[in-house]
């Protein structure tokens, strides 16, 4: 890791370290940076044979910086290390592209420039680490013996530790937040004040409200704001065209997609 890291992250890998008896080396960036070439022959001299994780932020929380990961988790990955990427101020902030970075592991907040609500985050892994994924917390939905049970538990929000409320905003807050930005730009590039950047929705005024309804209104039947995973593309897809295009097939659309 480097010397830019947020302290909390550095206080975890130190635990880690105790704990593990694994060995953490520190690679020091000094400012200025004077070229990304520079910076990322400088870093990879750190690597050794015994180098096992990079772990490294996106955009570092002290000092803002911009490191160019994709660059260097395409060095790690020809070394066989494995990549753990701290991304808590990309999304929304700069064009993400999981896909195209390629790291191993990437988590993300979302309540900073997606201006969701506080605990919304993602981690996103690689089909070759994906199984290596489990929750802090195993409870019923654990099952050794018959894998599709579990699996079964995972597609209904019943493994763990699952925050409902955060998973339903961050669906909802990805296909919106394009247009809370001023007309033509992009939502890492919004170009407007503050009523456009707290107003996503283009409000006319601050407005409070508070829904009154049974949570489910049946077993086979899910309201609006209950999205689950299994449904979630679906759901957000017809989400974001209904944004575009406020159509009465659009929300028809949307409206069949989040209830059945």
């Amino acid at each position: 890791m480097s010397n830019h890291e947020y302290g909390a992250l550095e206080k975890t890998w130190q635990f880690m370290e105790t704990k593990f008896k694994i060995k953490i080396k520190i690679a020091k960036v000094s400012l200025p940076i004077i070229s990304e070439e520079k910076f990322i022959k400088n870093f990879v001299t750190k690597f050794s044979s015994k180098t096992k994780i990079l772990f490294l932020s996106h955009i570092t929380s002290p000092t803002a910086l911009l490191f160019p990961i994709k660059k260097l988790i395409k060095i790690a990955r020809e070394k066989n290390i494995i990549t753990i990427i701290d991304g808590a101020h990309a999304p929304g902030h700069i064009d993400l592209n999981l896909k195209n970075l390629n790291a191993d592991f990437y988590s993300g907040n979302c309540h900073k420039w997606m201006m969701s609500p506080k605990g919304s985050a993602f981690i996103w892994s690689s089909s070759k680490f994906k199984n290596h994924l489990d929750p802090l917390i195993v409870s019923h939905g654990w099952n050794k013996k018959n894998k599709s049970i579990t699996n079964m538990y995972v597609n209904n929000l019943k493994y763990g530790t699952v925050a409902i409320n955060e998973w339903s905003a961050i669906g909802f807050i990805i296909p919106t937040l394009p247009w809370g930005g001023f007309p033509g730009n992009k939502d890492n590039d919004i170009q407007s004040g503050k009523d456009f950047v707290h107003n996503s929705l283009f409000f006319e005024s601050v407005e409070n409200g508070i829904v009154y309804s049974r949570f489910r209104m049946s077993n086979l039947i899910d309201p609006l704001w209950f999205v689950t995973n299994k449904k979630g593309k679906k759901v957000f897809k017809n989400l974001t065209y209904f944004q575009i295009d406020k159509s009465i097939i659009n929300f028809i659309k949307l409206g069949l997609s989040a209830v059945i």
